[in-house]
């Protein structure tokens, strides 16, 4: 699906992009990437697909939205999960980082006015629905079996459902501009000279850290990738590890 540029693009509608919504698992560029968008193409951002983190939850997606789907290395994308678990359930906290990928994914609305922007005596700690298998209502089996079904979903945007572009963000990273450039060509939209942040986006408070991870152990890397989806991970232009590396 991504080129050896880590870009895939899809217009699929002529009208004007006037917006646009950024969608991926945490940990995987999201802020800094609507941060950007924002400012180098002078787009605003539309609500209308729901929880960035989530499945699409609108019945369709405006001709003048532009989707940005970003996926990130699997590998470094569990690291930062297990230090920034965003919205986990206390039962998944001091796991350990084998345990922690191991267990089924459990998350709640943790935070729901300052995060989500709900009343909090109605929604505190309860499960968040977009966490969840959304055929049977289930925890995922694990952390990584959620990535491989939400990207799934993503991805399948590409089959014509809206104006579209996946971007692996190792590769975003080391050119922006280069990213921008295309798409902005692609879609016709102005190329607007930004500058990045003064700090970073997404920071955890510090006492909510799990740590970093160091070397992934060869049985845990055994273990994901018995879970990844080697033909969705290679259509984004990812290998697996092996247990030596």
């Amino acid at each position: 699906m991504l080129g050896t540029d880590g870009l895939f693009v899809n217009r699929v509608y002529d009208r004007p992009i006037q917006r646009f919504a950024v969608v991926g698992e945490r940990s995987s560029g999201t802020n800094i990437s609507e941060f950007i968008i924002r400012r180098a193409l002078g787009l605003k951002p539309s609500n209308e697909l729901g929880w960035k983190h989530g499945f699409v939850q609108g019945v369709g997606i405006s001709k003048d939205v532009l989707v940005v789907v970003c996926v990130r290395d699997p590998y470094d994308w569990l690291a930062s999960m297990y230090d920034k678990p965003w919205h986990c359930a206390a039962s998944m906290r001091n796991l350990g980082f084998s345990g922690f990928i191991r267990a089924p994914w459990d998350s709640e609305i943790d935070r729901p006015k300052g995060y989500f922007k709900l009343p909090p005596n109605q929604y505190s700690n309860i499960p968040i629905l977009q966490d969840r298998d959304p055929l049977t209502g289930l925890r995922f089996d694990n952390l990584i079996r959620m990535r491989t079904t939400k990207l799934r979903h993503w991805t399948g945007l590409a089959n014509g459902l809206c104006n579209l572009v996946v971007w692996r963000f190792e590769a975003f990273k080391e050119n922006p501009d280069a990213f921008l450039g295309v798409v902005a060509q692609n879609f016709g939209t102005s190329l607007i000279p930004f500058e990045w942040p003064d700090q970073p986006m997404g920071v955890m408070p510090p006492n909510m850290r799990q740590g970093k991870v160091g070397q992934i152990s060869s049985k845990d890397v055994d273990f994901i990738n018995s879970q990844l989806d080697a033909d969705l991970e290679q259509s984004l232009g990812y290998s697996f590890r092996s247990a030596e590396d």
